[in-house]
């Protein structure tokens, strides 16, 4: 069932960063989306849960997983691989940029399931097909974390290949005042999106026609960019 959706802008934000209508409508306001976490995750924002990461059968989210029982790090080049080889951290890596993104991808482990490059300053856009071609096995990956970016594009099959994804969080990449509208179009079982912190002044209607299973929505736009109405029927088709 549908758990979280927030649509709101800058200057109707209250203490926990929701409108006063939207107060008691959601389980947890305090911790509404990851943004109040920290690059790191400190804190730990209620993410939509996975389960069987590193070979456990218990919930958690993505940050839960970098947090607990991760007792070693392995460096690989320009990220660190832990959670037996299936979270790569590339958080905060300026080394990474849109000229060697594609090989950073190549250099992960085929156990990746959860990548965080957040804090990446070079990444602006994403590429058609960008984790499907370069991927050893594109079919594992279940969430994606690229807040605090400076993403200004994302084609349309940018996602492309990637039919187990969960989770694809954009927050706070303020250059970004577009999504494409069949951006999930080959992401069915895609729980959370969150696009906090934008640009963004509309929604395609189509959105989420292809994600009827999807728990959390965050759209956030910042100062005078508005996202004043969302289209009749995007979330037609969703499940309840």
């Amino acid at each position: 069932h549908m758990t979280m959706i927030g649509v709101f802008a800058d200057d109707n934000l209250n203490g926990f960063g929701l409108p006063d209508d939207f107060q008691g409508g959601f389980q947890s306001a305090a911790a509404f989306h990851c943004s109040f976490t920290g690059l790191h995750g400190a804190g730990i924002c209620r993410d939509s849960s996975i389960q069987g990461v590193g070979g456990s059968k218990a919930m958690k989210s993505p940050y839960e997983w970098m947090r607990d029982g991760q007792p070693s790090r392995q460096h690989l080049g320009y990220c660190d691989i832990l959670g037996s080889g299936t979270i790569a951290d590339c958080t905060a890596m300026n080394t990474i940029g849109n000229f060697n993104l594609f090989e950073v991808l190549a250099s992960f482990p085929e156990t990746t399931e959860i990548i965080f490059m957040n804090g990446i300053e070079f990444i602006t856009n994403l590429p058609a097909n960008v984790f499907s071609t370069n991927l050893k096995a594109p079919n594992n990956l279940r969430a994606i974390y690229m807040n605090q970016c400076n993403l200004q594009s994302v084609d349309a099959l940018a996602l492309a290949g990637l039919p187990n994804l969960e989770i694809f969080n954009i927050d706070e990449n303020v250059n970004l005042d577009s999504i494409p509208g069949t951006l999930f179009a080959n992401n069915p079982k895609l729980k959370q999106f969150s696009m906090f912190q934008s640009d963004i002044t509309s929604v395609p209607v189509n959105l989420f026609s292809t994600t009827p299973d999807i728990e959390r929505i965050v759209l956030y736009c910042r100062g005078d960019n508005r996202l004043a109405s969302l289209p009749n029927g995007i979330f037609d088709g969703l499940k309840k």
